[in-house]
């Protein structure tokens, strides 16, 4: 079983809770000795006096502790001590193995199993029997009751009925106490997840709580977007440290992310790395093509997802040596599991408010453009007019300074709308990017423009920046050389990949006409440099059609 120490005020609590316990046991064993017909004759009045002194030191040791502010870490460990020592003397003297005393026994096998866990229970357990069994021999030796068979017998069923007890005691016991850990560590991961909270300092605080709980070197987190296919890295080295953020390439992506039971244990085996135990038992050694960057013999990793919007996995690297196993595997899913909802939901808010704030500043560029700046390129418009009228020179002077006035106002506003814009590319889709480019493209130009795409395509980032580029360089071609009424965008799956087809009906540009197979160079070398196709033939009437096939990924 697991053992996470608990930390601090926790630990004086377990240690208060307990010496209530130990006073009340005291407490009511001391009348029991007292009132009980059937008490020791011999030592009767030296174990009177030792359940007073017990009783005593217990109440005084309550009234200290809720003095303390803090407890030594050795306190638990003596306490104990004293406890298993006090019970010796007592049975001792009370008739070892028929001791009406034997509640303690059952009390320091609970305080073992509530402070630690199961293996301190189980061998606590076996220093009780033992100390039992001796006291019980040399009472036998002393009285010579070795011909009592019936004795005997009972003796052997009371020592067998302790460890029976013992066993028992540390299993439940032990298990709850892992369910509490586990709660109180859920619940301070989820009391800093709030809606105002980033998904860096999400992480952040998810990842401090881990690295305490399971006395690890270091957390890693990483998180693939299925829409978009962007990965990256969160890394906390120390419960002190800050964290560090890593977007990932698609291969380095694979060496967190690769395919792998959902919870394992991964350790460094020379150059390699192997799977040596799932969630719900041993594998042996599985190779596995998981190769994380950071430097660790062993490490726990648990994996987690939501529908279709994101998968993550996990990594705790070098925890204590007491978690190294399927049963701190179990801990550390189940965490990620009820932690996850929380993450998935920051993760959404997120989304939202960068989509809301994209959307404003896209609107308030539009209002500029559609009233400030259209008014100003009407007026500056108008000058150049006068300017061309007037015949004094001193006039015109005036009027041109006037000019270049305003077209520095213009342009100003134009990187304004064009600051506005700068974050619009990360938080929308293709397509919507898209949609507003033709749609500027046809008010500054006359020229019909349109997309053809359904829906909302899934682009990933850079192969999204790519095809902006391409569709920029088309727009382009078509408002210098093409003459065109109209241009028409398409973007399609193709497979895995992505398909282009951009078709205009120009006939003349700026020198009457243009050969009907050429493509823009800028087009032409930047499809070959993502590994792509394109096709360019004359349309059957008049213009020209362009046709981009893209593999499904581009590396960084």
């Amino acid at each position: 079983m697991i053992s996470v120490f608990a930390e601090g005020d926790s630990t004086l609590v377990q240690e208060r809770i307990v010496a209530r316990a130990r006073l009340i046991l005291g407490t009511m064993s001391l009348a029991a000795i007292y009132i009980d017909p059937t008490r020791p004759v011999s030592y009767v009045n030296t174990a009177l006096v030792l359940l007073v002194a017990y009783v005593v030191a217990s109440l005084l040791f309550l009234l200290a502790l809720g003095q303390m502010q803090s407890l030594p870490s050795r306190a638990p460990f003596i306490a104990h001590a004293l406890d298993i020592v006090a019970l010796a003397v007592l049975t001792l003297l009370t008739g070892a193995y028929s001791s009406p005393l034997f509640p303690f026994f059952t009390f320091i096998v609970l305080a073992a199993a509530f402070r630690w866990g199961y293996r301190e229970t189980l061998g606590t357990t076996f220093v009780l029997v033992w100390v039992i069994l001796l006291e019980t021999l040399l009472l036998i030796t002393r009285t010579d009751l070795s011909g009592s068979q019936v004795e005997l017998n009972l003796f052997l069923i009371r020592i067998t009925y302790m460890a029976m007890t013992g066993v028992l005691l540390a299993f439940l016991a032990s298990h709850q106490k892992q369910l509490q850990i586990e709660s109180a560590l859920v619940a301070r991961i989820l009391s800093k997840l709030r809606s105002e909270t980033t998904l860096d300092l999400a992480l952040e605080s998810t990842g401090r709580e881990l690295l305490r709980a399971f006395g690890a070197s270091a957390v890693a987190i990483a998180v693939r977007e299925a829409r978009s296919g962007q990965a990256v890295l969160w890394t906390l080295m120390e419960a002190d440290g800050e964290i560090q953020r890593t977007p990932l390439s698609p291969a380095e992506a694979d060496d967190y992310l690769a395919k792998a039971p959902t919870a394992f244990v991964l350790r460094r085996r020379r150059s390699r790395f192997v799977i040596t135990a799932v969630r719900k038992g041993s594998v042996g050694s599985v190779a596995t093509t998981l190769a994380p960057a950071q430097p660790f013999s062993t490490a726990l990793a648990s994996s987690a997802s939501y529908e279709d919007h994101w998968f993550g996995r996990i990594f705790v690297y070098d925890p204590s040596r007491r978690v190294r196993n399927v049963d701190g595997l179990g801990l550390l899913t189940r965490v990620i599991d009820s932690t996850a909802p929380a993450l998935h939901s920051i993760f959404l808010i997120r989304r939202l408010r960068s989509r809301s704030e994209a959307s404003e500043r896209a609107r308030l560029a539009r209002e500029l453009h559609d009233t400030s700046v259209q008014s100003l390129i009407g007026l500056e418009m108008d000058v150049m007019a006068l300017s061309r009228k007037t015949t004094d020179n001193s006039l015109r002077d005036a009027i041109d300074t006037v000019h270049s006035r305003l077209q520095y106002e213009i342009k100003a506003l134009r990187n304004l709308m064009a600051h506005l814009n700068k974050d619009i590319t990360g938080t929308r889709s293709l397509t919507e990017r898209l949609t507003e480019m033709l749609a500027q493209f046809q008010v500054d130009t006359g020229i019909r423009a349109r997309l053809l795409s359904s829906a909302a395509l899934a682009v990933p980032p850079r192969m999204s920046q790519e095809l902006q580029r391409i569709v920029e360089a088309a727009l382009s071609n078509v408002r210098r050389h093409s003459g065109a009424t109209y241009v028409d965008v398409t973007l399609e799956r193709d497979g895995d990949g992505w398909l282009m087809v951009i078709e205009d009906d120009g006939v003349a540009g700026r020198e009457g006409s243009r050969k009907a197979t050429v493509a823009p160079w800028s087009i032409r070398e930047r499809v070959i440099a993502l590994g792509g196709q394109l096709v360019v033939e004359p349309r059957s009437k008049a213009g020209l059609r362009l046709e981009i096939k893209l593999p499904a990924f581009v590396s960084a």
